[in-house]
């Protein structure tokens, strides 16, 4: 026998599950699984995931590294360790790395085509809003993108680009 406490928790906690349920909260990406990473459905997995990344971080700006070198040398990395695959691979009888077929076979004309009929919309909008900017015929547009930049130069010289990035994901 349930007393009336048990009976209205029970039924507080119905509720919340029956809003919870209607509540969902859905981001716009495509892949589930990244879905699922950032809005912690898997506690330990996300934990781990962004541990990780915060642990990487943290040795980045100890270390006093900024992005592009670290690109540079994650693809110089890359690529010394792609050529070693091939000598090291061909030597042992093993087959070299695998590569997408695209980098093999290219792209079709109807491939650039389709991207460039998609792409040609806000290319023309891009090149219309830079050429009204540095043209001068619209001068309060333009004081505002340069003093924009200005202003934007100086707040990314203050903060590194890999901690603007990481900034923006966790947040």
């Amino acid at each position: 026998k349930l007393s009336s406490f048990q009976v209205s928790n029970k039924t507080e906690q119905m509720a919340s599950t029956e809003a919870s349920d209607t509540r969902r909260v859905k981001l716009p990406i495509k892949d589930q699984h990244v879905e699922d990473l950032l809005l912690w459905k898997d506690v330990k997995r996300s934990g781990l995931v962004f541990g990780g990344a915060t642990l990487i971080f943290l040795v980045f700006q100890v270390a006093k590294y900024n992005m592009l070198s670290m690109t540079a040398f994650s693809l110089g990395a890359c690529v010394l360790g792609m050529l070693a695959w091939s000598f090291v691979g061909g030597a042992i009888h093993r087959p070299p790395p695998a590569l997408p077929g695209v980098m093999r076979e290219g792209v079709t004309e109807g491939q650039v085509r389709a991207l460039a009929e998609k792409a040609t919309p806000y290319i023309n909008k891009a090149l219309k809003f830079s050429n009204r900017v540095l043209s001068g015929k619209d001068v309060v547009m333009s004081v505002s993108v340069g003093a924009g930049c200005m202003i934007l130069g100086k707040a990314l010289a203050v903060v590194s680009i890999l901690g603007l990035a990481y900034t923006l994901v966790v947040l």
